[in-house]
């Protein structure tokens, strides 16, 4: 394998490109970046099994390490220059490089690679520039496979985007603390002309604080776990500790695999395992549902490749989206790409929309949705029945199926009306050309009323529990 070297004109105007160092000069404001990045050096150790893993920046004229697994003598912070690093190659080039063997290689006469023979190294983008690069070495010769390169780009791409996170969280926190000391001035001032006022009214009296401050105190545990886990969800992307689970789908008639739901889990060293009834929300609030969504297709494009790689060609993922992740005028561009990088068509992505969010879309939401139309992406209505659920919304709105919430399908087959419910749900999708999951599927008796109503798909704890999509099978019966 022949690399050019430092000599390459190509090669240094990349890396002296001013785009390029203006984004690096924002890493400076990152604090202790070596707590960001070593748990990406980490899973890069585990998941290619390479005794040594670094992560490090290239500034105008230095390698600077940020973190480092396996090199006891090589520190956060360690700087080298930037000629001697085989890591400006990477960010140079701004693709993977892989050394068989460094002994090997012509072009690399001023490279210092003491004690490693093998090196692999991905860039690290931010912002569209390639800022760094997260690489593994071993200290003998050894070929590279093409997993190794796909495991280490996934965590590359994870790692620039936990980067643009705490970017973004350090630019916000700066405009909240401007507009936090402008909002403490003013209340300051109507604080000091209510007081004026107060005393210039004789006899006034203050209001009564008893029943307040008790409710106060009732509400005050609430809003002490909810701030928790507003604060722990704000890193829990860039500190990995998200993570989808797969729950298979079934087609009704054969039991043969469909597809999967992706479904999105939490755990954190404080709060333990958070379900997604209370952090979603949280999210929403918030707004960090929008990365987090964002993550959440990436993930799951992966797993369909992944999918598609293990022998199940059609491999169908369903992931949910809130309304507020529609309303972003990139999240179809998220999407597509997503799927290109991956190389997943686009119609074995599944987007499972709820009631509200269709519900009087307004024109950004309806953009988003002709856009993800118009990519082939499927699209889904997710717990029919719960919210405001019409004839008219079935009829107008471009999705290509339904699910029938589980608070119907608990019912069956006993109860009269919920089997009412359930077959004119069914029928009316049906007849509009709609395919129909049923949700929450807990008994055979629901799934055998089901399969005899001609219902399409099944999904619940009778077909299968989340697990990891790497326990995914091909086939359920």
């Amino acid at each position: 394998m022949a690399l050019h070297g430092f000599n390459d004109c190509t090669l240094t105007a990349r890396l002296d490109d001013p785009a390029r160092l203006r984004v690096v000069e924002q890493l400076g404001v990152l604090e202790r970046p070596d707590s960001l990045a070593l748990p990406w050096a980490e899973r890069a150790h585990q998941a290619i099994g390479a005794p040594i893993a670094a992560v490090s920046v290239i500034d105008a004229d230095q390698h600077v390490v940020h973190a480092a697994v396996g090199v006891p003598a090589l520190r956060p912070g360690a700087i080298g220059p930037r000629e001697a690093s085989l890591c400006s190659l990477v960010v140079g080039r701004g693709c993977p490089v892989a050394i068989r063997d460094v002994e090997e290689v012509p072009g690399l006469p001023d490279v210092r690679v003491a004690g490693v023979r093998a090196y692999l190294g991905l860039p690290v983008c931010v912002d569209g520039q390639a800022v760094g690069s997260l690489c593994v070495a071993a200290d003998e010769p050894r070929v590279w496979q093409d997993r190794d390169i796909e495991h280490l780009a996934d965590l590359a791409e994870g790692l620039g985007t936990a980067i643009e996170l705490r970017l973004a969280r350090s630019e916000s926190r700066r405009r909240a603390g401007l507009l936090a000391a402008a909002l403490e001035e003013l209340q300051a001032m109507r604080d000091a002309a209510a007081l004026r006022r107060l005393r210039a009214s004789a006899g006034a009296t203050a209001p009564p604080a008893a029943a307040t401050a008790a409710e106060d105190e009732r509400a005050s545990p609430e809003r002490e776990r909810l701030a928790a886990i507003a604060t722990a969800l704000d890193t829990a992307l860039e500190r990995g500790a998200l993570r989808l689970v797969a729950q298979p789908i079934v087609r009704c008639a054969d039991g043969g695999l469909h597809g999967v739901e992706a479904l999105l889990r939490w755990s954190d060293p404080v709060l333990g395992a958070v379900g997604p009834d209370e952090f979603i929300p949280v999210a929403e609030r918030t707004g960090s549902i929008v990365p987090i969504g964002e993550w959440v297709v990436r993930e799951a494009s992966r797993a369909i490749g992944h999918l598609r790689r293990l022998g199940w060609a059609d491999a169908r993922v369903g992931v949910n989206v809130s309304p507020r992740q529609l309303v972003d005028p990139g999240f179809a561009d998220t999407v597509a790409e997503a799927l290109e990088r991956h190389g997943v068509p686009s119609s074995q992505l599944v987007v499972e929309l709820t009631e509200t969010a269709l519900l009087g879309t307004d024109a950004a939401t309806g953009r988003t949705i002709a856009d993800l139309r118009e990519l082939g992406v499927r699209l889904v209505l997710d717990d029919f029945g719960t919210g405001f659920s019409s004839l008219s919304m079935l009829k107008d709105q471009p999705i290509d199926g339904i699910k029938i919430d589980r608070s119907f399908v608990g019912g069956l087959p006993g109860d009269p009306t919920s089997a009412a419910i359930v077959r004119g749900v069914h029928d009316m999708a049906q007849a509009l050309g709609r395919s129909v999951t049923a949700e929450g599927i807990e008994t055979p008796g629901q799934l055998e009323h089901l399969r005899a109503l001609g219902c399409d798909y099944a999904q619940g704890y009778l077909i299968g529990r989340p697990a990891p999509f790497s326990q995914v099978p091909t086939g359920v019966s």
